[in-house]
């Protein structure tokens, strides 16, 4: 329920021309959905990011497109739903390094088989 009053919360910033407030918002929800389970917010927020880089010029653009790449890369990447639990448990359970990369963009550490960077957005290549 909180994600989407978020998402509604995003629609209504826009709405109103504060672009970077909605953005704001729009991650918000992403956050609540991934910990409720619920994929239908990660969509909306999705279309709220790329109205958000229409609009949009700069940095504020710039982090529009990044949550735009970001709820695509959750969508497609698990399954195609938002799973909180699995994702959780990759996120803080130990790895291995030989599972790990580093981003060749933002040079944070991410999953070998990442497609997308979950910090930066940028589209990565295979691992050989």
């Amino acid at each position: 329920m909180r994600a989407q009053q978020l998402v509604e919360r995003a629609r209504a910033e826009l709405a109103a021309g504060k672009p970077s407030a909605a953005n704001r918002s729009a991650w918000e929800a992403v956050q609540s959905a991934m910990l409720s389970q619920d994929e239908g917010p990660v969509r909306e927020a999705q279309e709220v990011a790329i109205a958000v880089a229409r609009v949009s010029d700069g940095s504020t653009r710039d982090e529009a497109e990044k949550l735009a790449t970001y709820c695509a890369a959750l969508l497609d990447g698990v399954g195609g739903g938002v799973r909180a639990p699995s994702l959780l448990d990759r996120l803080f359970s130990r790895r291995s390094t030989s599972d790990r990369r580093r981003c060749p963009e933002c040079a944070e550490d991410i999953a070998a088989a990442a497609k997308v960077c979950r910090f930066c957005g940028h589209r990565l290549t295979p691992m050989p």
